[in-house]
């Protein structure tokens, strides 16, 4: 009787399966050991250098929940000189062990804006009290330099753009 399959192979292939899974499962997750980072929930006026964005913070005490508050502020003198535009700009706080481990993240996506006509972008993240193993805190950043208006990008007048971003590491 000729067979398609031996139980052998099915055994074999079903073990490789959930080895596989495994080996995927135990690599889960994400790092930012390689992001610049600052003690987690030291207080006062707490700054983070990054290439292109320099954050500002400082966290405050909600009861059930952490706050942090602050101003990003754009590197902008390091965009290149087309871009007028942040088309799409996407923040997040991160908490991590001393390995750099992440065990909480903040995430926060802006509307698209003009670079230049404000200041700097505002912060502002919340995260569990109970996330007492946290020992850093951390931003990474994902943002499109455009040359037109978003709505310009959608008409089809792309002209220039630039992804960049800092950001965690899946593992």
């Amino acid at each position: 009787m000729n067979r398609p399959f031996s139980l052998r192979f099915l055994l074999t292939a079903g073990l490789l399966a959930v080895l596989t899974m495994g080996v995927l499962a135990g690599c889960s997750g994400q790092n930012v050991r390689h992001l610049a980072h600052e003690t987690w929930g030291r207080s006062g006026d707490n700054h983070i250098g990054m290439q292109f964005w320099r954050f500002g913070f400082t966290t405050v005490d909600m009861g059930d929940s952490v706050g942090v508050i602050g101003t990003a502020l754009p590197n902008s003198e390091l965009y290149p000189q087309w871009a007028a535009w942040y088309g799409q700009l996407t923040i997040t706080a991160y908490l991590s062990d001393h390995t750099g481990q992440v065990i909480a993240r903040d995430t926060h996506t802006y509307v698209p804006r003009p670079i230049g006509k404000e200041r700097g972008i505002p912060l502002e993240f919340t995260f569990d009290a109970g996330t007492v193993d946290a020992q850093y805190i951390s931003f990474g950043y994902r943002m499109l330099l455009t040359e037109q208006p978003p709505d310009a990008v959608s008409g089809g007048q792309q002209g220039r753009m630039q992804l960049v971003q800092e950001d965690a590491l899946r593992q």
